[in-house]
């Protein structure tokens, strides 16, 4: 799935992992879907989404499940990333008025 570029934004994913958790006795599997993104401003943002698969989950819902999980990765991905950026410029801003505002360089 690396490569793989949301609608309107302008990021790639560069991997995209996908752990389960088997739980027997629970009757039940977690599913762990881990998404990252490499760039140059941000360096590295990662998020996890779980899905949980139970004994009454229907084969049929299987798939519109993993898809909501997905998008809801790219989404929290995306919003990460923005603000990732914004910390990013605000710092950067903040060193570069160090000199001006106190006299020293940050």
């Amino acid at each position: 799935m690396s490569g793989v570029t949301p609608i309107g934004s302008n990021w790639v994913l560069s991997s995209l992992n996908v752990v389960p958790e088997f739980r027997v006795d629970e009757g039940k599997v977690i599913v762990r879907l881990t998404g990252c993104v490499e760039e140059p401003i941000v360096k590295m943002v990662c998020h996890t989404v779980n899905i949980e698969l139970s004994l009454k989950t229907k084969p049929e819902d299987v798939r519109e499940i993993l898809r909501k999980a997905y998008y809801e990765l790219l989404n929290a991905l995306d919003t990460k990333i923005k603000a990732a950026r914004i910390l990013t410029h605000l710092y950067r801003e903040l060193l570069g008025s160090c000199k001006d505002v106190i006299g020293i360089e940050c």
